[in-house]
């Protein structure tokens, strides 16, 4: 878990960490970034290329470069979680 003062708290995946861990520090700094940005739910719908993902709920992939970052966003609870980042083609 993830600490955050938004109104959001944001989870993270073991997976997700793990892939992280596997980037340039760079990559990996711009991607902690917006995770830490998501707990600003919904205000983070219009800064970010977000969609909706069909047919799966509160369901969400972010576009950050050549990654998507799928999340679900939990209103009831107040929770983000993210549960999965990888290369496009290859997380859908």
């Amino acid at each position: 878990m993830w600490e955050s003062m938004n109104e959001y708290e944001v989870v993270v995946h073991g997976k997700v960490d793990k892939f992280l861990e596997g980037l340039k520090e760079r990559v990996r700094i711009r991607i902690l970034d917006v995770i830490r940005d998501l707990g600003n739910y919904p205000l983070v719908l219009k800064r970010y290329d977000i969609k909706k993902i069909k047919g799966r709920g509160n369901t969400y992939r972010l576009r950050i470069g050549d990654l998507r970052l799928i999340f679900y966003a939990d209103k009831e609870h107040r929770r983000i979680v993210v549960s999965n980042i990888g290369y496009r083609g290859k997380i859908y």
